[in-house]
């Protein structure tokens, strides 16, 4: 995964996407952050900046945004909530495997009969 800041020193792409969107040049970037997707080999990163007349907003300089009707934020909520089930999916996936490990341990255990201050009376 890139670094954040990395996102923003890239100004040329940055300054393209400022330029196409707002015909404007001035600009400040303020913060950039991932963006990832889920079975695609293009993960994406946005990048907050305020422009010259002092709007704030949200570009991807990178084209990714993918215009369906939703704004940059719903678009960005979405996928915060994909993480999210990504993540108790995986954890779910790794509590399985300790799960089915205790569980080979127990099945290769010998059997082994109980010690006699332990014996159950029949």
């Amino acid at each position: 995964m890139t670094d954040e800041s990395q996102h923003l020193r890239n100004h040329d792409l940055l300054s393209e996407a400022v330029r196409d969107r707002f015909e404007s040049v001035g600009y400040t970037p303020l913060a950039a952050c991932s963006v990832l997707w889920s079975g695609w080999e293009c993960d994406s990163y946005v990048v907050l900046v305020r422009l010259a007349d002092g709007r704030i907003e949200i570009l991807w300089p990178d084209g990714t945004g993918m215009p369906d009707g939703m704004s940059t934020e719903q678009r960005l909520e979405e996928r915060i909530r994909d993480y999210e089930r990504a993540a108790e999916k995986t954890r779910a996936f790794l509590d399985r495997l300790k799960a089915e490990r205790a569980l080979a341990i127990l099945d290769r255990a010998p059997d082994a009969p109980p010690e006699p201050a332990n014996e159950v009376p029949e």
